[in-house]
């Protein structure tokens, strides 16, 4: 049961529907950062944003969970998660692309920066993910960050003042990382 197990029951709650985190250690991690926000005001955003980065996207129970701590309707939940372009809820690649198509970026060659970024990325022209499953790209209508057009934001990271070869530069840089990792040589 929950730290606010004497507050008002959600509807759900009421209809004998409780949601649990996912089994492991990256939810133990999610919940006590989550819990050092119950009580702070106008906090759902940071949160999903939390969720999107313990778990890669927005598992419906982690939505449901989330109602249920804050004492909110799930649907007010989903709504912020399925609003914004930047939260996802099925499983996204390791890196997901997010590049912004306003006009600011169009006007300063937003258009090569996005081919390079598929080429560098091994993106198919008719699709959103690599085929390596290291790589997803979203098109967004504004990151908000037209000061440092073109730009694009991956994970969290964004990336400014963008050229094709800047961008290139970038992708082939994180799947070299990957690769160190993984324990790859040439």
């Amino acid at each position: 049961m929950s730290a606010n197990a004497g507050a008002r029951l959600t509807r759900a709650q009421a209809e004998g529907v409780f949601y649990e985190l996912p089994e492991g250690e990256q939810s133990k991690v999610f919940e006590k950062q989550v819990r050092q926000l119950c009580g702070e005001p106008d906090v759902l955003l940071e949160v999903l944003h939390i969720v999107q980065e313990s778990y890669g996207y927005l598992p419906q129970p982690v939505l449901g969970w989330i109602a249920q701590e804050f004492r909110i309707p799930k649907k007010e939940v989903y709504e912020a998660a399925t609003f914004y372009s930047i939260f996802s809820l099925k499983p996204e690649a390791r890196y997901v692309i997010n590049a912004c198509d306003c006009l600011s970026c169009y006007l300063n060659g937003g258009e090569a920066v996005l081919e390079a970024v598929k080429k560098a990325a091994n993106i198919p022209d008719d699709g959103t993910s690599s085929e390596d499953g290291l790589f997803s790209l979203h098109v967004v209508p504004c990151l908000g960050l037209c000061d440092l057009a073109p730009v694009m934001m991956i994970n969290r990271e964004r990336y400014g003042l963008l050229t094709p070869e800047k961008a290139h530069s970038v992708i082939s840089e994180l799947r070299s990382k990957e690769l160190n990792k993984e324990g790859y040589h040439d």
